[in-house]
C-alpha cells in the first residue's frame, strides 16, 4: 500500500508507532499505538481499482457488524469507520488489540482432545452470537481466529459475513478459503450457519491430525469434487484416543448434508459444553 496513504490515515486517526502485521490486495493492517493503548489499524485502499464501491461496502460490512456486537469470542471495534481524503483515497478504523497468535501458527502438530474441545467450543460461541443475528460468517479459516495468551479463542474479520435477510450485501466477492470450505460454498445458494459449522469442524479436524479432512491439490476439480459428496475420513480411526462422543460431534460437523450437522453454532456449542470434564 501507498506509504503516503498510510501516513495519511495514521495521521487522520492519531495513531503511532505502526507495525505492520499483514498486507494483501487493498488491505493494511498494523500493530498501532492509540491514545488509549495498543489497538489494530485497517486500512482498505480505494485507489486505482475498478471496484471501489464494492470494496467499500465489504469494509463497511465488516466494521458494521461488530460494531453491533460485543462478545468475548468476537473481536471488537476501538474506533469506527472513518473516510480518509478528500476525494476519498482509503477508509480505516481500529479493532482492539488481541494479545496472542493466529490459529495457523499453532497448527500442524496434533492436539489433545480437551484443547481441541476449547478450540471448538469458543468459536461456536463466537458464531451462535452471529448466527442469532441471522449472520454467516462464510471465511472460518486458521487465519481468522486467534488464540490470546490466556487460552481464550476469539473470531476475526468478518468481510465475507452474510446478513441472511439482506441479500443484496452478499455479491462481493468469492467468500471463504480454500481447504476450509463447505460443501455449500461450492453451490448456488452459498453458506448457511450449518456451513460455519462443518469449517469449524474443519478447525478442529487439523488440531486433531495436522491435516485437512479434504486435502487441498492442484486437483482443484478433484477437491471440489470430494467436497461435495464424499465423506470426511472419521476420527474414531484417526485418533482411536479421542473419546467417542467427542469424535462423534466432530465427524457430525463434518456431515457432506448440512441437515445432518448441528444446525448452528449454539447447537455445537451445546454439545461440546455436554462433553467437558
Amino acid at each position: 500500500m501507498d506509504q503516503a496513504v498510510v501516513d495519511l490515515v495514521a495521521n487522520e486517526l492519531g495513531v503511532e508507532n505502526l507495525v505492520r502485521l499483514r498486507e494483501g490486495g487493498q488491505k493494511y493492517v498494523a500493530r498501532c499505538r492509540a491514545t488509549d493503548g495498543d489497538a489494530v489499524l485497517k486500512i482498505v485502499s480505494l485507489q486505482g481499482i475498478g471496484n471501489a464501491g464494492e470494496v467499500l461496502e465489504r469494509a463497511k460490512r465488516e466494521v458494521g457488524l461488530l460494531a453491533d456486537m460485543d462478545h468475548p469470542n468476537l473481536v471488537r471495534i476501538r474506533q469506527p469507520l472513518t473516510n480518509v481524503g478528500d476525494p476519498i483515497v482509503a477508509v480505516a478504523w481500529l479493532e482492539e488489540y488481541l494479545e496472542g497468535e493466529d490459529l495457523t501458527d499453532r497448527l500442524g502438530v496434533p492436539w489433545p482432545w480437551s484443547d481441541v474441545q476449547v478450540l471448538g467450543l469458543e468459536v461456536a460461541r463466537g458464531l451462535q452470537a452471529l448466527h442469532e443475528r441471522s449472520v454467516v460468517h462464510r471465511d472460518l479459516s486458521p487465519n481468522n481466529v486467534r488464540r490470546l495468551n490466556q487460552g481464550s479463542y476469539v473470531i476475526m474479520d468478518p468481510g465475507y459475513a452474510r446478513h441472511l435477510s439482506r441479500s443484496t450485501l452478499t455479491v462481493f466477492g468469492q467468500p471463504g478459503t480454500p481447504g476450509f470450505l463447505s460443501p455449500e460454498h461450492l453451490s448456488q445458494n452459498g453458506p448457511l450457519p450449518a456451513s460455519d459449522v462443518f469449517c469449524v469442524g474443519i478447525l478442529m479436524f487439523v488440531a486433531l491430525t495436522g491435516d485437512l479432512p479434504y486435502p487441498l491439490t492442484a486437483d482443484i476439480a478433484g477437491y471440489q469434487s470430494a467436497l461435495r459428496s464424499q465423506p470426511a475420513p472419521q476420527i474414531g480411526v484417526l485418533r482411536p484416543d479421542v473419546p467417542p462422543e467427542g469424535a462423534s460431534i466432530v465427524d457430525r460437523c463434518l456431515d457432506v448434508q448440512p441437515a445432518r450437522r448441528f444446525l448452528d453454532g449454539g447447537e455445537l456449542a451445546a454439545a461440546l459444553e455436554c462433553q467437558l470434564t
